[in-house]
């Protein structure tokens, strides 16, 4: 079982972009690995009759045609997380299917459900593993308990995410981007298209989200917190080099 250690912040944060920039720092001597190590196999030159139909579906019902993130075997990969993590699954489901619409009423099951399927494969890919590196994920189930949790429920929302790290394989350390309202407005109104629960919504109504999002995933980091995992705080507004050193550094220093 490979340890990793998992990204969190709200959109625009720079997270991803801090990603993309380890990518091009690591070495065959690094003491941590990118998600991207895992694969096993290119993706096929050549697209399927059936696969062709399965894009065009995606297509029409607003799913991105081609998978955020691949690996080898991944049907068998995924059966494989879902016979494990029954309960996860369960919790999963009932949550997704009893909210069919966000608080801006656009009905986002489906890219819920696709979303999340990447990020199974991609944990079951790690926890199989038997590499001595600390992989570094840029999306994972810290960063989408708001999927696992729903706050018109009695139970409080505390005590459902605790329900909910008791049964996912927690990462064993995290790394939580903060920034200004401002800065993280102004990178997703101009970093091209937007996410699919941000379309058709105005700067204002983005604001309010992702000032919600903020306190929410700082509730999930502190959740996790509690369990003795370590946490990385870093300031988004620092540079990318800056940040990512930090991160290299804080990747390694989970190992031992």
């Amino acid at each position: 079982m490979s340890r990793y250690i998992e990204l969190v912040g709200v959109p625009g944060v720079g997270k991803t972009s801090t990603y993309k920039y380890l990518k091009n720092l690591q070495t065959d001597n690094d003491k941590w690995s990118m998600l991207e190590d895992l694969f096993k196999k290119p993706l096929p030159a050549k697209v399927g009759l059936k696969e062709q139909l399965k894009n065009f579906l995606k297509g029409m019902i607003g799913l991105p045609t081609t998978p955020k993130i691949k690996i080898a075997h991944e049907s068998k990969v995924l059966d494989d997380f879902m016979a494990q993590n029954e309960t996860l699954i369960e919790i999963f489901w009932d949550i997704t299917m009893t909210k069919n619409q966000d608080i801006y009423g656009k009905d986002l099951r489906f890219h819920a459900v696709y979303y999340m399927m990447s990020i199974f494969q991609n944990l079951q890919a790690i926890k199989t593993n038997d590499s001595k590196n600390c992989f570094v994920l840029d999306e994972g189930l810290v960063l989408n308990l708001n999927y696992f949790t729903d706050e018109s429920k009695q139970e409080p929302l505390q005590s459902q995410v605790s329900h909910v790290l008791d049964n996912i394989y927690l990462p064993s350390g995290l790394v939580l981007f903060e920034g200004d309202i401002d800065t993280i407005i102004e990178r997703t109104m101009t970093r091209g298209k937007l996410k699919p629960r941000d379309e058709n919504l105005s700067e204002e109504m983005i604001r309010k989200s992702r000032e919600e999002t903020a306190i929410e995933k700082r509730m999930f980091v502190e959740a996790v917190e509690a369990r003795n995992i370590p946490v990385l705080r870093l300031n988004a507004n620092e540079s990318i080099a800056s940040k990512a050193k930090q991160i290299t550094a804080f990747a390694e220093s989970v190992i031992y």
